[in-house]
């Protein structure tokens, strides 16, 4: 019986000793099949980039058994003809769980009309992304510095499939100084989602403009817009809020504690290749009819440090589908347009912005408002005026007195 199981220890070694050689084995040919695995996806990248139209060539491999570390050189061509050529290094472990780092530096700009800027981009632009799988990206711009340029802080988060993108991140300060002109940005914080049929985007952050005697500055911001795509027209807004808003123009001084501005927009054709041929354009905009929000209201005015109230303003246009919107303006045929004005102000407010103005005598006074109503029919050719109804040549004497 006891010889029977002598050969029992001997067949755990050899069980040992395979899995042993097994291991080892996988682990040897690990880095090799993970290496051919990712380099193919890598290619496949660059193969898409290619065909997408972007100027790519790989100028040097520093691959070793470990990592992989391949050099490329691109280029791109941007607005106004500024040609950007950059060098994306890209590197990676031959290992199952990976992290994909790119690193990307500018190699030299043409087009760009003002050398300083061109020089400190081209010694200190610097970019580096990280992705598990060349969908999600973390991503963050190496700080540029010189004596009239600052920029510090730009990291995000970046995922983009299936042309689907989400991008979302943070700006800590932007500075450039340019003689007697000076632009700031700090504490930005933004986000941008974009797909086929939508775009949306959201910025904070505080902004600051001087221009010789003239400054501008906003000490908190929002910016908001957005497009949904139904067929080839768009639907959409832009809203922009901000809190001590202040305008100083040759020691003249305009203070508002929180204002609004916002633009609606329904049935608008904003295909970029279309916006050289305004004709074209507009043909394609009336055959739908267009309506159109614009609006603006300012909360507690200050000038010269002395307080105005508040005020509100509205704006609407409405098109009726027409063959072609501009010929039909320009034989001054206004029927297919509507028109709606509405404001609301302090009397103090109104008389800032309009006592010197023939039309400060249509307001109408209700407590310690000033407020006007105006309704234009172009079906009817007529103008509504506080309920009060006046045709064109009424109207424009009303405005002449």
């Amino acid at each position: 019986m006891n010889e029977a199981h002598t050969p029992i220890p001997n067949f755990k070694k050899q069980v040992a000793i395979g899995i042993s050689i097994g291991i080892v084995v996988m682990s040897l040919a690990t880095p090799p099949i993970f290496k051919g695995i990712m380099n193919q996806k890598l290619d496949q990248k660059v193969a898409e980039l290619r065909q997408a139209g972007y100027q790519i060539e790989e100028v040097e491999n520093k691959s070793s058994y470990l990592t992989t570390d391949r050099i490329f050189q691109v280029q791109l061509t941007g607005k106004e003809d500024i040609n950007i050529t950059s060098q994306v290094e890209v590197r990676f472990y031959n290992l199952p769980i990976t992290d994909v780092k790119l690193g990307l530096k500018i190699l030299k700009i043409e087009g760009l009309k003002k050398p300083t800027l061109k020089k400190v981009i081209e010694e200190q632009g610097r970019l580096e992304l990280i992705t598990p799988n060349f969908q999600n990206f973390t991503y963050k711009i190496f700080p540029i510095k010189t004596k009239n340029i600052y920029f510090s802080g730009l990291k995000g988060n970046l995922y983009y499939y299936n042309k689907n993108l989400k991008n979302e991140g943070s700006l800590n300060k932007f500075y450039i100084r340019d003689g007697n002109e000076i632009v700031a940005v700090t504490g930005l914080r933004f986000q941008h989602w974009i797909t086929p049929t939508s775009y949306k985007s959201n910025l904070n952050g505080s902004f600051h403009l001087k221009i010789n005697h003239f400054q501008f500055q906003i000490s908190r911001f929002n910016l908001r817009n957005s497009a949904y795509k139904q067929g080839n027209l768009y639907n959409g807004e832009w809203v922009l809020t901000g809190n001590s808003i202040s305008l100083n123009l040759n020691g003249e001084n305009f203070y508002i504690k929180e204002g609004k501005g916002w633009i609606n927009f329904k049935n608008l054709y904003i295909q970029p290749q279309l916006m050289e041929e305004p004709l074209k354009l507009l043909s394609i905009i009336d055959k739908m009819g267009v309506e159109m929000e614009i609006g603006a209201n300012l909360n507690s005015l200050h000038y010269n440090k002395k307080g105005y109230g508040n005020g509100k303003f509205t704006f609407h246009l409405f098109s009726k589908p027409v063959q072609n919107l501009f010929l039909t303006a320009l034989s001054r045929d206004l029927s297919p347009f509507k028109v709606v004005i509405n404001y609301r102000g302090s009397t103090q407010f109104t008389q800032l912005l309009f006592k010197d103005l023939p039309l400060y005598n249509l307001f109408k006074t209700e407590g310690e408002f000033k407020t006007v109503q105006l309704l234009f029919n172009g079906e009817k050719n007529l103008f509504i005026l506080n309920n009060s109804e006046y045709t064109p040549n009424q109207f424009y004497q009303l405005l002449s007195f």
